[in-house]
């Protein structure tokens, strides 16, 4: 999508309302087509790729959508669409005049009709471009990896249909289409590449059961997530490589765990769960600190974590050197919440657990049962367990046959 990411970039430098009200009205007309709201899902991984590329500003997601249908009927249909009109260039600053302001509106009107001349065609096309992408669905050829191609079901298609259903509330639906993203992930030929389907899509499930009041559910795959039981295949790492991923998940579940036990106002679990959550960030920048060489890395955490291999120990130092005052700083409100008033003494527990280091699992362990035994048994993981689900309609999801693959 080169050509695409070219006229973007174009676009984006400047943001015209009406051209992007254009492009919102394209849309609105579109949605009276059969098959455009399904298109819409298929390609909204597509357009979550766009967003990490590019500072989308006050441009629309209409925007983007039918840019991307436009790149998609170029290049994988045999119709034929005239290219984009471009927008006139701004005088620069040296060339501002009256002459060249009055040319550069008069530009700008010819090229507006000539936009919605081109949305109009656009719409007229939909119908047949739409009808040849539901083709080309029977068989998608996947190409996460380009050694291999493989035609089945595609896992970002489930992926996107769930993220549809999260945007609505219906929290049923979602649940069926991120398993059904997570089988097709496992009959994928060889590894799932983990950037494909990292900690942040393994966690949903969970979330999904919580919001839709499958409560005991989602507890127990927040336990499996932190037992390293996953749901999908995992890439093959160095044991580096697997420290590194492990942490960083971990400490990503217990922010998702905390923030549930927040909307339930269980504030002493809340707190428990931000200690190791704060504690597993610590140590997967102590582990990142050990990699001699980010080139030997898998590119998940070349891409996301490294500039360069300084930088990272550097880091790691920096964090070692403010590691009370960080701790102390980022467990104070939690620990207001919980009324935990033996602040510095938690404090001391983190700090001494992370001297534990690599031995992290028991740092985890030292941390738990210290707590609790400072809190004289009202703080630990699970401490609240009922306390606030009263208020909420339990529910058991009547999938019983649902297995995590381990």
């Amino acid at each position: 999508m080169s050509n695409q990411n070219n006229q973007d970039n174009n676009l984006l430098k400047i943001y015209y309302p009406t051209v992007d009200r254009i492009y919102i009205e394209t849309d609105r007309k579109l949605k009276t087509i059969e098959g455009w709201d399904e298109w819409k899902i298929d390609s909204n991984e597509i357009y979550l790729n766009l967003l990490k590329k590019h500072d989308p500003k006050d441009w629309s997601k209409q925007f983007f959508m039918i840019l991307i249908f436009y790149d998609q009927i170029k290049n994988y249909t045999d119709l034929s669409i005239s290219a984009l009109p471009e927008e006139p260039a701004q005088p620069s600053d040296n060339e501002v005049s009256p002459n060249k302001i009055k040319e550069f509106k008069t530009d700008f009107d010819n090229y507006i009709n000539c936009l919605k001349d081109w949305h109009q065609k656009l719409i007229n096309l939909a119908p047949k471009a739409l009808e040849e992408f539901s083709n080309l669905q029977v068989e998608v050829k996947i190409e996460i990896n380009p050694g291999i191609k493989y035609s089945g079901e595609d896992p970002l298609r489930y992926k996107n249909i769930a993220f549809s259903y999260e945007r609505v509330g219906d929290w049923d639906s979602a649940i069926e289409y991120q398993k059904k993203y997570y089988q097709a992930v496992n009959e994928y030929p060889e590894n799932y590449p983990y950037q494909e389907c990292d900690i942040y899509d393994l966690r949903r499930l969970p979330i999904y059961l919580y919001k839709g009041g499958y409560i005991e559910e989602s507890w127990d795959e927040f336990r499996k997530l932190l037992a390293g039981k996953y749901p999908v295949q995992k890439s093959k790492l160095s044991t580096l490589e697997s420290k590194i991923l492990e942490t960083i998940d971990q400490s990503l579940i217990y922010a998702s765990m905390r923030n549930l036990c927040i909307t339930d106002k269980r504030y002493k679990e809340a707190f428990i769960y931000r200690c190791l959550d704060l504690y597993c960030s610590v140590c997967s920048c102590y582990f990142m600190s050990k990699v001699k060489d980010y080139n030997e890395s898998i590119y998940f955490i070349r891409e996301r974590f490294f500039e360069d291999v300084d930088s990272v120990r550097k880091s790691f130092r920096r964090v070692a050197r403010t590691l009370r005052k960080d701790y102390a700083k980022n467990i104070k409100t939690r620990a207001r919440m919980a009324k935990v008033k033996e602040l510095s003494q938690v404090v001391d527990i983190l700090v001494d657990a992370t001297k534990l280091l690599p031995k992290y699992e028991s740092g985890k362990e030292w941390i738990i049962e210290n707590i609790k035994s400072l809190s004289n048994n009202e703080i630990f993981p699970d401490c609240e367990k009922g306390k606030k689900f009263l208020k909420k309609e339990k529910k058991k999801f009547t999938d019983s046959n649902w297995e995590w693959n381990e």
